[in-house]
C-alpha cells in the first residue's frame, strides 16, 4: 500500500538540507536562517548558527533569540500536519539550560505532542553541536480563522 505525503510535508522533504534566509515565506524565518534538516509529519529538526547580532551583552545567545527558534521549529512541525487554518502560538514556555556562543550551532527538534482539533501541544529542544542540552520549550497552539494560503 503507498502512502500519501500532505503537500507540506513533501515541501519541506524536497528541501532538506536547504538554508531557509532565501526560502521561508517569513521575515523572521529568513532572518534566523536556519538549515532544515529533518521533517516528518508532527516533527522537525531545524539547525541555526549563532551570529553575533543574536546576542546579548555577555555576547551569549539572547534567550529571546532561542525562544524565537523553538518557536520556528514548532511553527515547521506544524505546518507538516497540513491545516486549513493558521494556528498561531498562544502560550510559549522555555527553559534555559546552558549558555550558547557565537558561532555555536543550535540544533533544534520538535514534535507534536497531543493534535485536537482547536488546539495542539507541541514540544522542542534545543541542543549544541556536541550534544549538551541548550533548552526545552513547550507551547499550546489554537486554531485561528485565517486560512492558510
Amino acid at each position: 500500500m503507498e502512502t500519501t505525503i500532505n503537500k507540506n510535508l513533501k515541501l519541506l522533504q524536497d528541501n532538506i538540507g536547504e538554508n531557509l534566509t532565501n526560502k521561508a515565506p517569513a521575515p523572521v524565518s529568513r532572518w534566523l536562517g536556519g538549515t532544515l534538516m529533518e521533517a516528518e509529519e508532527g516533527a522537525v529538526r531545524l539547525d541555526f548558527t549563532v551570529r553575533e547580532d543574536m546576542t546579548n551583552a555577555a555576547q551569549i545567545l539572547h534567550g529571546g533569540i532561542m525562544s524565537t527558534m523553538i518557536d520556528e521549529v514548532m511553527g515547521f512541525a506544524i505546518f507538516t500536519l497540513d491545516l486549513e487554518y493558521f494556528f498561531p502560538t498562544v502560550n510559549l514556555n522555555v527553559d534555559f539550560m546552558a549558555p550558547t556562543h557565537i558561532g555555536d550551532t543550535v540544533q533544534l527538534r520538535s514534535s507534536i505532542t497531543k493534535k485536537g482539533r482547536t488546539m495542539v501541544y507541541i514540544e522542542a529542544t534545543a541542543h549544541n553541536q556536541d550534544g549538551k542540552l541548550l533548552a526545552k520549550g513547550s507551547s499550546h497552539v489554537a486554531k485561528s480563522h485565517i486560512k492558510v494560503k
